[in-house]
Order: C-alpha cells, then sequence, then structure tokens
C-alpha cells in the first residue's frame, strides 16, 4: 500500500518507510520542508489511486495503527457523500430546477375545441312562417307584401360535451317566390298597417306577380348565433341556416270598371 496524509501531518501506511524526503514522523505537527511533498490528496505522491487497497487489512492485524482506522472511516465518509450527490431530489413544484438538472418532460392537458356554426347547425330554430299580407292573397300587376316571422330564439342543448344555451337572431331572409324569382332582404317585412301603408304598396319585401295563380313562397332564414357556456355571451363567427319555410299563395286578376261616383263618395260601390 502506499503513504496518504490526513492533513494533520500523520502518515498512513502498511510500511515503516515513508516516501523520499524529509517527512515528519507519526504525531508531528512540523510541515514540510518548501519543495518537498505535503503528502495531501492530490499531491504527486498521494496514494489514492494506488493498487493496494487499505481495506484489504483487517483492523487487529500486527502493524496496523489507529490511523488506518481513521483513514477507512475518511474513505467510508467519502463514498457515503457521493452517493449523496447522485441522489438530486426533483425540485419542488414551483421551485426552478437546479442548473444542469434535467427538466421533466410536462404533458399539457387537452384543450376543448372552440364551438363554431356547423356545431349549431341542428339546434337552428325552423319553420318561422312566412305568407302575404293579406291572407295569403295577392293582385296580379301588383305588390304582394311577403312577410317572415321569425323572431329571437334562445335554445339549450348539448355541444361537444357541454350543456349551452344559444341564441339565434335573424341576420337575413332568403325569399323564393314561387314564380322563379328571388331576394334576399335584411327584414323579415312587416304588414302594411305595422309599416303605415297603404295595402297594394311597395314593401322592402314584397313582389310583382305577372299573372294569375298559386305559387308556393318560401323563406330561408339566416341567423346569427351567441353561446352560453356559463361564463356570458359570446358570438360565434358566421351565420346558422334554419330551415325553410314555405306558403301557398293565391294571385288573382284584377278588373277595371266604370262607375258614375268614386268611392270616396260611394263606399259601397263596385271595387271600393
Amino acid at each position: 500500500m502506499g503513504l496518504c496524509n490526513d492533513g494533520s501531518g500523520i502518515w498512513i501506511g502498511d510500511t515503516e518507510t515513508p516516501p523520499s524526503g524529509n517527512v515528519p514522523e507519526h504525531g508531528t505537527e512540523d510541515p514540510p520542508e518548501s519543495g518537498q511533498d505535503d503528502g495531501t490528496i492530490g499531491g504527486e505522491d498521494d496514494a489514492f489511486g494506488a493498487d493496494d487497497d487499505p481495506g484489504d487489512a483487517v483492523k487487529g492485524e500486527p502493524g496496523r495503527s489507529d490511523d488506518l482506522d481513521r483513514f477507512d472511516r475518511c474513505l467510508r465518509a467519502w463514498e457515503e457523500a457521493r452517493a449523496c450527490f447522485a441522489l438530486r431530489p426533483s425540485p419542488e413544484p414551483g421551485r426552478p430546477a437546479e442548473p444542469g438538472a434535467p427538466e421533466e418532460a410536462v404533458t399539457p392537458a387537452p384543450q376543448a375545441r372552440p364551438i363554431t356554426v356547423a356545431d349549431l347547425i341542428r339546434l337552428a330554430p325552423g319553420g318561422a312562417g312566412v305568407g302575404t299580407d293579406p291572407g295569403n292573397v295577392g293582385v296580379a300587376g301588383l305588390p304582394a307584401n311577403a312577410v317572415s316571422r321569425a323572431t329571437v330564439e334562445t335554445v339549450s342543448g348539448t355541444v361537444l360535451g357541454r350543456t349551452v344555451s344559444v341564441r339565434f337572431t335573424p341576420a337575413s331572409f332568403d325569399f323564393a317566390y314561387g314564380d322563379g324569382t328571388t331576394a334576399t332582404t335584411a327584414t323579415g317585412g312587416a304588414d302594411w298597417a305595422a309599416l303605415g301603408q297603404k295595402p297594394f304598396t311597395p314593401t322592402p319585401t314584397s313582389h310583382v306577380y305577372a299573372t294569375r295563380g298559386t305559387y308556393t313562397l318560401a323563406v330561408t332564414v339566416r341567423y346569427a348565433a351567441e353561446v352560453d357556456t356559463g361564463a356570458g355571451w359570446r358570438a360565434i363567427p358566421g351565420t346558422v341556416e334554419g330551415a325553410p319555410s314555405r306558403q301557398e299563395i293565391r294571385i288573382y286578376a284584377a278588373r277595371t270598371a266604370l262607375v258614375g261616383r268614386t268611392c270616396a263618395e260611394n263606399p259601397t260601390g263596385p271595387g271600393c
């Protein structure tokens, strides 16, 4: 076995002869002279790493000193310290990891997909109702006043596994008058009386039929949608198309007649 200095000036080894040079004897406190090896760990004559294992000696054997026991305790403490450094604990939540420590992979929680208008189609209102004023009849050559009865509606349902409330507000109206003519309006129309107009006068939703007959009037309403999942109303981009509403209307032909007095003069006369 080689020799080792435990830092107190005592040389530890299994031989009686210290390394070359003036080395203090056991128990002395004099440091080595300048230029000589002090025998501390890391020196040229350091015994750590030597082939001889101090553990080969057994306590109580001839020639073994107490210094060797101290060396064994020192070596065991060093090995335990190395084991402690190898068991680096994981950082506490919110505490930054120590430099050089590998970061643990964090799997993000899945995010719920945003609700779109495509998810609301099955909840869209249908059968809003449509007809002409008055009484689903009209006169050929004169405006027939088409009216849709669609209003704001709020429904509840399950969308993407969540219970939601959906508010549908009419945004536009696609009218098909049944004679091949169509029109898109921002309003569903209103009766002449509600508009403050005389009968058979033009309105934003009226249409003039050229000939008498029976026609199928249809309207498709496009709705703007808002969704409430419990945190308030949120507008959804785009529009939802409701189911179309249809109504048969009768268009009559009008004939003129010569009368002796006006309707103001004779309110019960023909055509009044």
